[in-house]
């Protein structure tokens, strides 16, 4: 669960320093002359930005190679209403000591940046074991029975006392379908119904999941390590530890997406 997890602060922009879309995460490059042009006269300008956060000081580092029809990436973002330091991080590839089971979480919320019903649909939620060189699924939930393990949660403050209320689930032609404009206070967070446990020799744990966003919903996937399949919560990093957790998804596309975190290579 991802209550209630300190994340890393996003990296600033340095002062002064201006995202020529209105937006965060990227700096302004001045023209130069010097640069040189295509035929049609275009310039040939791009640049990319990264940043170092280190004791509250940002480090710009720019770079000019990446050609000028190349997509700017998108900046991580949460959703309305949602702290910003719950984006992506992933800390545990493997359980820590004396933690031997684990799960796959989903989360959804409404984005409260934006107008409109919000919903989405889950074919999947897979957990993943690398053991010897080889993945393996330790855990798969499908919806197409009717069942899902979760409540809902305080947005604000974020996951508030951990306390839990009933998740109103439909499911329809095999999928899990919930629709968080119809209690955008409310986080609906829900994961594999039983613990898996984690192979003695892997060397990676990570999960992935099938989704379908729609309107103002936005979705994330995470990893929780427990000590055991009967373990109950007992406070922040006592019985269970966060592995990591994804970027929030949004419905940049209408077709199916699939989420995953700390999946090899990623």
């Amino acid at each position: 669960m991802t209550s209630p997890f300190s994340y890393p602060s996003p990296c600033p922009l340095p002062q002064g320093a201006r995202d020529p879309r209105g937006g965060a995460g990227y700096a302004s490059v001045p023209e130069n002359p010097n640069m040189p042009r295509l035929a049609n006269n275009s310039l040939v300008v791009c640049a990319a930005l990264a940043c170092v956060c280190a004791s509250e000081r940002a480090l710009q580092v720019g770079s000019a190679h990446e050609p000028p029809s190349a997509p700017r990436p998108t900046p991580q973002r949460a959703p309305g209403g949602v702290p910003a330091e719950t984006g992506a991080s992933f800390d545990l590839g493997t359980p820590p000591a004396g933690f031997r089971t684990a799960v796959g979480w989903m989360q959804t919320v409404q984005d409260t940046r934006r107008d409109g019903r919000g919903w989405i649909e889950v074919d999947w939620l897979r957990l993943h074991a690398v053991v010897d060189g080889r993945d393996r699924t330790i855990a798969n939930d499908a919806y197409d029975r009717g069942q899902a393990c979760g409540g809902l949660y305080t947005r604000e403050p974020w996951f508030a006392d951990n306390r839990q209320s009933d998740m109103r689930s439909e499911f329809a032609d095999g999928f899990l379908v919930l629709k968080p404009s119809e209690r955008p206070e409310k986080v609906y967070h829900w994961w594999n119904c039983h613990r898996a446990t984690i192979p003695l020799r892997a060397t990676r744990v990570w999960a992935d999941a099938r989704v379908r966003i729609h309107g103002a919903a936005a979705v994330q996937l995470g990893i929780d390590y427990w000590r055991d399949a009967e373990a109950k919560y007992g406070g922040y990093n006592v019985n269970n530890r966060e592995a990591g957790s994804s970027r929030w998804y949004f419905d940049d596309t209408t077709d199916w997406q699939v989420m995953s975190v700390g999946k090899p290579q990623e």
